[in-house]
């Protein structure tokens, strides 16, 4: 992180000059490791323009765009939030360039904003509907599982998510598909186990899978 993103950012340019879709997913640095004092805000403002697809964790975003917030907090971000909050971190991130953004949120499921703005969506025209992405605001609350590990749940719904873009779906299936993977993956210990067929988990989404009764504040 010495050239704050120099490398990562060389990476994704070229990748999307080719007409690539891009995505990029991030871990959560240690608070008290090297990388910590990075001038995230930075290295994303850098590399985001070049960047389609961007889901991280909420506690990875607080961390890197409100540090302050995340050691008030001493990391516990759910409790604090609320939709107002999620809209303007997800406002900046837009801002920054990346054309569809939001937050994976554990048990309160994924939130989901994208761009207005016509440019940012150049390299998707060919797989979705654009005029269904662009200037989307919501939020899928979390199926209900029996929660056996977390390991790779991210992961999962991210992957999920990408997936069902591939497809060509719309916004409000794709991020509910996002979820119900994630939901998959945590109902068994294993990090990709619980994961069935996309067409099993639809099944099930038709069949009535019921969603967490916990809400957002405002």
């Amino acid at each position: 992180m010495d050239e704050d993103g120099f490398e990562l950012e060389l990476l994704y340019s070229k990748i999307k000059e080719s007409g690539v879709v891009t995505s990029l997913d991030l871990s959560l640095p240690d608070p008290h490791g090297k990388t910590s004092p990075a001038d995230w805000k930075k290295i994303l403002k850098r590399v985001l323009p070049f960047v389609e697809i961007f889901l991280p964790s909420i506690e990875e975003i607080v961390f890197m765009l409100r540090k302050s917030d995340y050691l008030t907090w001493n990391g516990e971000v759910l409790p604090y939030l609320t939709k107002q909050y999620m809209e303007d971190l997800a406002d900046e991130i837009l801002e920054l360039g990346a054309a569809v953004s939001g937050f994976k949120l554990g048990k309160l499921g994924m939130y989901l904003k994208t761009s207005s703005d016509l440019k940012h969506f150049q390299n998707l025209e060919t797989m979705v509907n654009v005029s269904e992405w662009m200037g989307v605001n919501l939020w899928q609350p979390a199926f209900q599982v029996e929660v056996q590990g977390t390991t790779g749940a991210g992961d999962s719904a991210y992957a999920g998510f990408l997936t069902e873009l591939l497809q060509g779906s719309n916004p409000f299936q794709t991020l509910k598909m996002a979820c119900a993977v994630g939901a998959c993956n945590v109902e068994d210990a294993d990090s990709v186990r619980g994961i069935l067929a996309r067409k099993e988990i639809l099944k099930r989404i038709d069949q009535g899978w019921q969603v967490s009764s916990e809400v957002l504040p405002s």
